[in-house]
């Protein structure tokens, strides 16, 4: 848990969100955004589902999901799916990402205060890439799609491993010289528990099972709670 006391960061005004915390990454899927077509709330199912996939998209998820040392078979697979459909039909329909509540005002609010924002995700880049343009993100690492002359190619470059994420939040942390106490991540599922294992402040975002609160320090239905939160850190008493 980030070593500091709330309380007395509360009572110190003249103290900046930057004293406490430098780094704020967030997972993708069902955190920062959160798609209507399942309890994952998933980028790729909402791909999958768009390309007229869904059956074959959902009964390999479902089988492949539980199985952490197949995941590089499943991603392959789905690329493979995706080979010779539109691109543009699919961005029309998942695009803009439904984001979580509040996701955009804390994102402009922790900028503000000098803190930097990263998107670690095993989702898909043509959604992570539109966060960025609406956020301003100061990294993005998501998985790749390969797309030419307008479709996809059915092949994809895999940077975040569904059961990695640890390792590339403690590779970003390095890279921005941020010590671990200083970070804080974002998440909501169980995969995230290897990332929330790196960094000193953790939250959870609209947490999909019970369990994962053990792996949290402070959970919010959305990001309005943790607006809230950050504010009170900063030691901003009048939250609007």
């Amino acid at each position: 848990m980030l070593e500091i006391n709330i309380k007395q960061a509360v009572a110190c005004a003249d103290m900046a969100l930057s004293d406490y915390v430098k780094l704020c990454i967030f997972d993708m899927d069902g955190t920062a955004v959160q798609y209507a077509n399942s309890s994952f709330q998933s980028s790729w199912d909402a791909v999958g589902i768009a390309a007229g996939k869904e059956e074959e998209w959902i009964r390999r998820r479902d089988y492949y999901f539980p199985k952490h040392d197949l995941y590089q078979e499943w991603f392959e697979g789905n690329c493979n799916l995706l080979n010779g459909v539109e691109v543009q039909p699919i961005l029309d329909r998942v695009l803009p990402p439904p984001y979580t509540p509040g996701f955009r005002e804390f994102c402009g609010y922790v900028k503000s205060e000098g803190v930097k924002i990263g998107l670690v995700s095993s989702g898909v880049d043509l959604v992570a890439n539109c966060i960025n343009k609406d956020v301003s993100l100061d990294f993005v690492v998501a998985n790749i799609l390969h797309v030419s002359e307008g479709k996809f190619t059915g092949t994809g470059e895999q940077h975040v491993p569904l059961w990695g994420k640890g390792e590339i939040v403690k590779r970003y942390l390095a890279l921005n010289k941020v010590d671990f106490k200083q970070a804080a991540y974002f998440g909501d599922h169980d995969n995230d528990r290897g990332a929330w294992s790196r960094v000193g402040l953790r939250i959870g975002i609209s947490l999909k099972n019970h369990d994962l609160h053990s792996y949290v320090d402070y959970s919010f239905k959305d990001f309005y709670g943790a607006l809230e939160l950050f504010q009170r850190i900063a030691g901003q008493k009048d939250f609007k």
